[in-house]
C-alpha cells in the first residue's frame, strides 16, 4: 500500500470517490504509481504492509503439536427421510 497527496481534484477509478486537491489518499502500489505517472498525485510514500510470514514452524521443526481445535464429528449413518408418494392422501373414512 502506498500513500500520496492529490495534486489536483479527480475521481478515483477504483472507488469512484472524488479526491480534492491536497487530500491524502491510500491505495495499492500499482494504482498510486499510475496516478503519479499521470501527474495526479505527488509525495508518494510506501506504507508498511503486513509482516512477511515464515513457513509454519511446527512443520519445519518436525514436531507434531496437538491441535487445540476440537476433533471433527464422525459422519452420520442416518439416511434422510423417505420421499412421500406424492399421491392423494388417504381418506380417513375409508371410502
Amino acid at each position: 500500500m502506498k500513500q500520496a497527496t492529490a495534486k489536483r481534484g479527480f475521481k478515483r477509478s477504483d472507488t469512484k470517490v472524488y479526491v480534492r486537491r491536497g487530500e491524502t489518499i491510500t491505495g495499492p502500489d500499482k494504482y498510486i504509481d499510475e496516478l503519479a505517472q499521470n501527474g495526479l498525485v505527488v509525495d508518494t510514500k510506501s506504507k508498511p504492509g503486513a509482516p512477511e510470514t515464515k513457513a509454519n514452524p511446527s512443520k519445519a521443526d518436525g514436531a507434531a503439536k496437538k491441535s487445540s481445535a476440537s476433533p471433527a464429528a464422525p459422519a452420520s449413518k442416518q439416511t434422510t427421510a423417505k420421499k412421500s408418494d406424492g399421491g392423494a392422501k388417504s381418506d380417513p373414512a375409508g371410502e
